[in-house]
C-alpha cells in the first residue's frame, strides 16, 4: 500500500483471514505464526497506518496478530466513515448556492456490533458466526438482509460494494 485507503486495507485483513481459516481448515497448526504474520503485514501498510499502528502499541508489548486485525478493522471502519461524511458534505455543497462557500470538517468514531450475535466485533470476526456451516451462513446473511460482499446491512447492490 503507498496511500492509505479502505479497499487496500480491507483487502489485507480479509486476505490474512482467509488464509489463516484455510490453513486451519487443512489442520494446520497456525497458533505460533503471530510474529512472522504481523511482520509481512505490517510490512504492507502505508506509512500513515504503519505510524497509527505503532502508536498504537504499548512500548513493551509484543503485538498479537488478532490486536494487527482489529486495528486493521477498526481504522478501515473510521476510514469508511470519513469518506462516507465526506461524500455526503460534497453532495450538501453541489446543492447549495453557488457563490455561497462552506465549510465542514467531521470526526467519526465507528463502533461495529455483530450483526449476527450483537457483540462488540463485526460478523467476520465472529466465532459463532464462523462456527455455522456455510450453508447456513449464507442463510443468516441473506436473512438479516447483509450484503454478501462486505457482509455490512445492504444499503448498496452487490455490484455497488465498495469492497470489491
Amino acid at each position: 500500500m503507498t496511500k492509505e485507503n479502505t479497499i487496500d486495507l480491507r483487502r489485507i485483513s480479509d486476505g490474512a483471514e482467509k488464509h489463516l481459516h484455510a490453513l486451519q481448515a487443512l489442520k494446520r497448526p497456525t497458533t505460533h505464526w503471530d510474529d512472522l504474520l504481523v511482520l509481512i503485514l505490517t510490512s504492507k501498510l502505508d506509512s500513515l497506518t504503519l505510524r497509527e499502528w505503532e502508536t498504537f502499541l504499548r512500548s513493551n508489548e509484543l503485538s498479537s496478530l488478532k490486536q494487527l486485525l482489529n486495528f486493521i478493522a477498526h481504522r478501515y471502519q473510521v476510514l469508511e466513515a470519513i469518506t462516507r461524511a465526506s461524500t455526503s458534505a460534497k453532495k450538501v455543497e453541489a446543492k447549495s448556492q453557488p457563490n455561497v462557500k462552506w465549510s465542514s470538517s467531521c470526526a467519526a468514531t465507528v463502533k461495529s456490533k455483530c450483526h449476527f450475535c450483537q457483540g462488540d466485533h463485526v460478523i467476520y470476526y465472529c466465532k459463532t458466526f464462523v462456527a455455522l456451516p456455510v450453508s447456513q451462513r449464507v442463510e443468516e446473511i441473506h436473512s438479516r438482509k447483509l450484503c454478501v460482499n462486505c457482509l455490512h446491512f445492504s444499503s448498496h447492490a452487490l455490484s455497488k460494494c465498495i469492497s470489491s
